[in-house]
């Protein structure tokens, strides 16, 4: 059940994209900082932690709205699978999504750790492409009219 309109909690979603791109930029130029020195590595694990915490909470409100935005479409639920009951599809979707965040929860808790910073601008080149393929599948939608 959504407690707010769908367009409302979808402005939601690609304002936190905005927050967690913001965060990973961060991770980034730290990174870069740690790469020559110019910094130590405790501020780069910091601002990690405050991007795994955003993304927590973006995960949360996102998987809880997620299966009603999906039945919500017209069009049908992952066309790929179009031999199973709607419902069914829509399941699949979500499992697959929520176990995609499970993924990246645990490698953003690797970046929480000390070291080269090669493995971190690879779960954030991984965090990127995956906001991107939520706003192209999510976000760029349209749903039904909040007053139809």
């Amino acid at each position: 059940m959504i407690q707010r309109s769908a367009s409302d909690a979808l402005d939601e979603l690609a304002v936190q994209h905005a927050v967690l791109r913001e965060l990973m930029e961060r991770c980034e130029a730290l990174a870069d900082e740690v790469d020559i020195g110019m910094t130590g590595p405790a501020i780069l694990v910091q601002a990690v932690a405050r991007l795994r915490i955003a993304f927590d909470e973006h995960n949360r409100f996102e998987e809880a709205l997620l299966r009603p935005l999906l039945a919500a479409r017209a069009e049908p639920a992952a066309p790929r699978m179009p031999d199973l009951p709607r419902e069914v599809r829509i399941a699949r979707i979500v499992d697959d999504h929520v176990s995609q965040h499970r993924a990246m929860r645990d490698s953003l808790d690797l970046g929480l750790t000390p070291g080269p910073t090669a493995a971190l601008r690879g779960v954030l080149g991984s965090l990127r492409e995956h906001l991107a393929g939520e706003e192209r599948t999510l976000l760029a939608h349209p749903l039904p009219r909040d007053d139809a």
